[in-house]
This record gives structure tokens, sequence and C-alpha cells, in this order.
């Protein structure tokens, strides 16, 4: 996930250095997709009604971690995309009400509000 949402000129600068050997970007395990995948092996190794409590825990002892990750990934795309909602969409109106208040505040409009 993290890799994806690097720009381009960063990730042909990691594929020439790879080429070259000198840093080895290996293999994304912690896509959603991975996860998921990861979770449902796992559910289906462990029946649950079948298994004590004691052997519940050797055996699915992965399932807390990739649910960790799965909300990780889960909030790093809510706050990726809350950052290019606000930055990008939104920052061309916060410099239009910067300038509108610069403009009213020059002029004396804004007086008539403190009174």
């Amino acid at each position: 996930m993290f890799v994806k949402t690097l720009p381009s000129a960063v990730k042909k600068n990691l594929v020439d250095i790879n080429k070259k050997k000198e840093l080895k970007l290996t293999f994304d395990h912690n896509t959603t997709l991975e996860l998921v995948k990861k979770m449902g092996a796992l559910v289906k190794s462990c029946p649950f009604d079948e298994m004590t409590k004691q052997t519940r825990r050797k055996k699915c002892k992965g399932f807390l971690i990739i649910l960790a990750n799965l909300l990780v990934n889960f909030l790093e795309v809510v706050l990726y995309n809350l950052h290019v909602i606000l930055f990008n969409y939104f920052s061309p109106f916060l410099g239009l009400a910067i300038q509108c208040f610069g403009f009213y505040a020059q002029t004396g409009a804004l007086d008539k509000f403190e009174k």
C-alpha cells in the first residue's frame, strides 16, 4: 500500500537503484489483498468449534496481528485521502478566503461587525 502511494519519480529512482543492486525492495506483504488471503487461510486452518482454548491460541496466534495490519492499512488510506481532499481541493478556496479577508480588513469593512 505504501509503495503504491509514492510519486512516479521516486518509483523510477527505486527501479534504477534496484537494477544497480544497491538497495533491494522486496514484495510488500502488508497489502490489503495479501492480508485478506492470509486471514482466509488462517480461518480455514483453525476450526474454532473443534479446538480447545490452548490449542486455538497456539495455532491461531497471527489473527490479531493480521487484524492490526488491516486496521493500519485502513487508517493509512483514510488519512491519505483526507490529505488529498483537504490540501488539493480545498486549498484554493482557503487562498480565496484569505484574500477576501485581507481585502475587507484593508478597506475597513470589517469594522462594522465589531460594533
